[in-house]
């Protein structure tokens, strides 16, 4: 989990993160956690790591159009994207184009339903937390 704290000029103030070792609050710029001395694997410059993607934007797309995947293109990951919206129209034509009382085509439909929609959860948890990045593994954050 990150927290980043935006000042009035630009400066980053008060960010922490967690060592992925040990699991001590460290701040987010270190370079070496102080109790493991293990390498945090970050740049130091916290300017570098954020994203420049509009943290509500990316929120709200993903909050309202989650399961057909529009979030993933505003933020750069075509390739998820394109899963997403696959996954979407999948279901979206076996439930709603397609008159089939096949039940072995309707618990297809069902099963992508579910992987889209725990998916989609997922995704708006890791963007409410600031751990989802874009296209370039920059964080998207506020």
């Amino acid at each position: 989990m990150t927290n980043i704290n935006n000042s009035q000029d630009g400066e980053f103030k008060g960010a922490w993160s967690f060592c992925q070792h040990c699991g001590e609050k460290i701040a987010f710029s270190a370079i070496n956690c102080p109790k493991c001395q293990k390498s945090t694997f970050k740049s130091s410059s916290l300017l570098e790591q954020k994203s420049s993607k509009n943290y509500g934007i990316a929120v709200s797309l993903c909050g309202i159009f989650g399961m057909i995947g529009l979030h993933h293109f505003y933020i750069g990951k075509y390739l998820h994207g394109l899963f997403d919206l696959t996954l979407f129209l999948s279901w979206a034509y076996i439930f709603f184009i397609s008159n089939t009382s096949n039940g072995t085509l309707l618990l297809l439909g069902i099963f992508f339903f579910i992987i889209d929609f725990f998916h989609t959860i997922f995704v708006f948890y890791k963007l409410i937390v600031g751990e989802q990045t874009d296209g370039d593994n920059k964080l998207i954050t506020h």
